[in-house]
């Protein structure tokens, strides 16, 4: 299972770098996920304990998380997380969103332990 997610990922990175010189459209990132790319969006959640809420980076991890990475390759900018509130529609349409969380997933019991 794990090797069919990454080869997804690859394709679709791949097949994003081929296409986009032949169509005249912009390019958006939109992630999901969970702390593997997260960039604080719990940390706008009031009920949950999964925050990431130190103050030097806000996020599960003090450098770049893998989406990041695979973004800069691509060209893209840094998404800002969904749960902004300074995030307006503006900044979507141009930079896409980051929707993954820590303790996201698709059964509802995975986050359970994350809520208060």
């Amino acid at each position: 299972m794990k090797w069919t997610a990454l080869s997804l990922v690859i394709y679709m990175t791949i097949f994003a770098i081929l296409i986009s010189g032949h169509y005249n459209c912009k390019m958006l990132q939109f992630i999901f996920g969970d702390c593997i790319s997260d960039v604080g969006n719990n940390n706008y959640l009031s009920e949950s304990l999964a925050r990431a809420s130190l103050p030097w980076y806000c996020r599960f991890s003090n450098c770049l998380t893998l989406a990041v990475m695979v973004g800069y390759k691509m060209g893209f900018q840094r998404t800002p997380a969904f749960f902004d509130l300074s995030l307006t529609e503006e900044v979507i349409l141009e930079n896409g969103v980051n929707y993954a969380s820590e303790g996201g997933g698709i059964l509802n019991e995975i986050g359970s332990y994350f809520v208060s």
